[in-house]
């Protein structure tokens, strides 16, 4: 009987241990990344539906936003026992395209379509919400 609860007791805080670190601390670091990547794209909205407004945060807007692009990636490539998904995908994509077209003048409607469907991929409610965008 000693045996069995010494058993039981190293046991599961190794199986603790084991799904903290393989499963649930990457899970969080995703998400936290995702609040990140809202944060980083509320910050800059100005900057991206209205491109040439300010050359300095546009270069720094370009810089962020190519960052978030990997950052996401590489947040999401962690998680374990996830199939791979089309909206981090696309998202990592529409980041990037963002990161080029605000220096671009006329890319307004463009920007704000993708900024939308970023919201929207991510399921960001607090900037889906500001935006009146449906799930």
């Amino acid at each position: 009987m000693d045996l069995i609860i010494f058993g039981l007791g190293i046991l599961v805080p190794g199986i603790g241990y084991v799904l903290l670190n393989l499963f649930i601390k990457p899970y969080l670091d995703y998400r936290n990344t995702v609040f990140k990547v809202g944060s980083k794209l509320g910050y800059y909205s100005n900057i991206i539906t209205s491109p040439g407004i300010s050359e300095k945060l546009s270069n720094e807007a370009t810089d962020i936003l190519r960052e978030l692009s990997f950052e996401l990636q590489e947040s999401y490539s962690k998680i374990r026992l996830v199939p791979n998904d089309e909206n981090v995908s696309y998202v990592s994509g529409s980041l990037i395209f963002l990161s080029n077209s605000v220096h671009r003048e006329g890319k307004t409607d463009e920007n704000y379509k993708e900024l939308q469907e970023i919201y929207t991929k991510l399921d960001i409610k607090e900037l889906r919400n500001r935006y009146n965008l449906k799930k």
